[in-house]
């Protein structure tokens, strides 16, 4: 499961990404995409969240804790059929995350 974060423009991107990573402890990746050097000064700031969910109601949930996460503005919820582009970026991650726990 995949949620896009916006947060709002004076929200600390690390903060939120702690809070979220405390929230859900078995995570595969919260990245801040909100820092890369090619979208300006200007941009919105903005996370990206992968969850294991296994229900609709895990995803409710999760949605629910994430737009209630102080400084977040919005959040959509994305669910991938495949992950085609990175492939064995995210076998790796998923790799790295399970070795972890």
């Amino acid at each position: 499961m995949r949620f896009l974060v916006w947060l709002g423009p004076k929200t600390d991107p690390q903060r939120v990404l702690g809070r979220l990573e405390g929230s859900f402890p078995s995570y595969i990746l919260l990245e801040d995409q909100s820092g890369l050097p090619d979208l300006g000064p200007k941009a919105v700031r903005l996370i990206a969240v992968f969850l294991q969910l296994t229900s609709p109601g895990e995803v409710e949930d999760a949605d629910r804790l994430i737009r209630e996460t102080d400084g977040v503005v919005d959040a959509e919820a994305y669910f991938p059929r495949r992950i085609y582009v990175y492939e064995d970026w995210f076998s790796e991650q998923l790799q790295n995350r399970t070795r972890a726990t």
